[in-house]
C-alpha cells in the first residue's frame, strides 16, 4: 500500500526546518554578545585616550559617549551569564526542531507528541528570551525583547496547523511514503 504523505506534513516539516535552522543562527550570534560589547567597551576607551590631548574633539566624543550608554547602557554583572546560557539551550531547543521537524516529513509515529512539546518549549523559550532581554532596561534590551515576536507567531502557527491537521497517516501501516 502506498501512502501519499498530506500537504500540510510536508509544509510544516519543512517550515520547521528552515526557521529552526534560523533559531539556530540566531542563537549561535547570541552566545557572542557579550564579546561584542566587551569589543564596543575597549573601543570606546580606546577613542577616549585618542582625543585625551585634543579638546575640540574631546567635546564631541563626550555627546557620542553619552549617547550610546543610554543606548546600550552599563551591562549588568549577570547580562554575560544570562545570554551564554539563552544562547546555549537556544541552539538545543531549535536543533531538537529540527529534529522534529525532519520526523514529521518522514511520518514518525512519534512526530506529532514531540511536534507539540517542541512547539511548547520554543514558545516558552520565546517568553524567556523577551523577559530576560526587557532586564537589561536600556533602548537595545528593549529592541531585543521584540525579535522573538516573529518566531513566537511562526510557532502558533505551525502549532495550529499540527493541531487541525488530519493525522491519519502518522497512524496507518505504511510500505512506503509517495
Amino acid at each position: 500500500m502506498t501512502m501519499k504523505r498530506p500537504t500540510w506534513v510536508t509544509v510544516a516539516g519543512v517550515m520547521g526546518i528552515v526557521f529552526g535552522v534560523f533559531g539556530l543562527i540566531s542563537s549561535s550570534q547570541t552566545l557572542l554578545i557579550p564579546k561584542i560589547f566587551q569589543m564596543q567597551k575597549e573601543m570606546i576607551s580606546g577613542m577616549e585616550k585618542s582625543f585625551q590631548n585634543q579638546p575640540e574633539k574631546q567635546r564631541g566624543f563626550e555627546e557620542f559617549k553619552s549617547m550610546t550608554d543610554k543606548m546600550f547602557g552599563e551591562a549588568k554583572p549577570w547580562s554575560s551569564s544570562v545570554f551564554v546560557s539563552i544562547g546555549i539551550i537556544g541552539i538545543l531547543i531549535n536543533s531538537i526542531y529540527i529534529f522534529t521537524s525532519i520526523s514529521l516529513i518522514l511520518l514518525k509515529k512519534f512526530a506529532i507528541r514531540m511536534f507539540y512539546i517542541t512547539m511548547v518549549l520554543s514558545i516558552a523559550f520565546a517568553i524567556v528570551r523577551m523577559a530576560s532581554a526587557l532586564m537589561v532596561q536600556t533602548a537595545m534590551g528593549w529592541a531585543l525583547a521584540t525579535s522573538p515576536i516573529p518566531g513566537l507567531v511562526i510557532d502558533i502557527i505551525l502549532l495550529v496547523i499540527i493541531i487541525i491537521g488530519n493525522k491519519q497517516a502518522f497512524y496507518e501501516k505504511q510500505d512506503s511514503i509517495a
